[in-house]
């Protein structure tokens, strides 16, 4: 997955939780601003998305590709 693929991915997720990037960004304790950075730069830890995750109720599932 390429940044502005995941970029999309997050988009999508913010929408579904009915928030904006920013408001995420503030319920995972991290500045709009940063955020924004990090996924720009590519440089988003998994414990970021996790923290954001969480803060918008949502869990991060492994699942095994049906084709693997």
């Amino acid at each position: 997955m390429d940044n502005k693929e995941f970029h999309r991915q997050l988009k999508i997720l913010f929408a579904l939780a009915d928030v904006t990037a920013a408001c995420a960004a503030q319920k995972a304790d991290m500045t709009p601003q940063n955020l924004n950075n990090k996924i720009s730069r590519g440089s988003l830890r998994a414990i970021d998305l996790y923290n954001i995750a969480a803060a918008l109720g949502y869990d991060i599932v492994f699942k095994k590709r049906d084709n693997q």
